[in-house]
């Protein structure tokens, strides 16, 4: 869930379409009614393949644009919608990026913005070898941003096989947070 500066709420997630799961977003007004001027009554649907698609995380930048992370197709999969709730054009392949991490089990969880407008997602990348903490940075056109660890991308292990990152937070000094947990020795533990 993220709030816009006007207050206005915006709650993503997934819901079923026919045989298929696809991103699902709602706008609510401050008083927790629906926003008609959003979408179809409040509501956007987006199917990004034949597959599931799972949105876990919204962030809103500040032009007012909503950015929705999670995973389809095993990638990590960005959409990007305009105020009204259409896909913003301007933002990768007509609204939607797909981040590969060389695996097909890679999946964003967090979202975030920073102040130049840069986009930071965070998941983990799944592999045979184990579980990784995975982060991506795009510019505001939806690319990787190569100055970003290995042509936009950064995977780390915390040593165990199962390392999940959940959530994510930009510091004041630019700096990246990602918070989730890791597998270590017989427990699951905090990692950050």
């Amino acid at each position: 869930v993220a709030i816009q500066n006007d207050g206005k709420i915006v709650a993503a997630g997934y819901a079923r379409v026919d045989s298929d799961e696809d991103f699902a977003l709602a706008r609510y007004t401050g008083d927790g009614t629906l926003d008609a001027s959003f979408g179809n009554g409040g509501q956007v649907m987006t199917g990004l393949g034949s597959s599931d698609d799972h949105a876990y995380a919204v962030a809103i930048q500040g032009n007012g644009k909503v950015v929705a992370a999670g995973w389809a197709s095993g990638h990590f999969a960005l959409v990007r919608y305009n105020d009204d709730g259409l896909l913003d054009a301007t933002f990768g392949n007509g609204g939607q990026v797909a981040t590969s991490f060389g695996n097909r089990g890679d999946q964003a969880r967090a979202v975030a913005i920073q102040d130049d407008g840069k986009i930071v997602a965070a998941g983990y990348q799944e592999s045979r070898f184990g579980n990784k903490f995975a982060l991506a940075r795009y510019h505001s056109d939806g690319t990787l941003d190569d100055d970003f660890g290995n042509g936009g991308n950064v995977t780390t292990s915390f040593g165990s096989e199962y390392d999940y990152a959940y959530a994510v937070a930009v510091q004041s000094d630019g700096k990246i947070v990602a918070a989730g947990y890791a597998f270590i020795w017989s427990d699951f533990d905090f990692a950050l």
